[in-house]
């Protein structure tokens, strides 16, 4: 299982906020985010469904 911290910013409703957490890959197929910062303790499990390498330094 890989592990790492993840660290982002995020416009919502036209406001940046700053978001620290843990992002754990689960399965091939699978990952899951618990947040640490500032909403400790909130987690998500995702699954990838037919998608293609992901780019980590894409911008929009």
């Amino acid at each position: 299982m890989y592990r790492f911290d993840i660290e982002i910013n995020p416009v919502i409703e036209g406001k940046e906020c700053h978001l620290e957490g843990i992002c754990e890959m689960v399965s091939d197929n699978s990952f899951k985010v618990t947040m640490t910062k500032p909403f400790t303790g909130l987690t998500t499990t995702k699954q990838f469904d037919n998608v293609e390498a992901m780019d980590m330094d894409a911008r929009p």
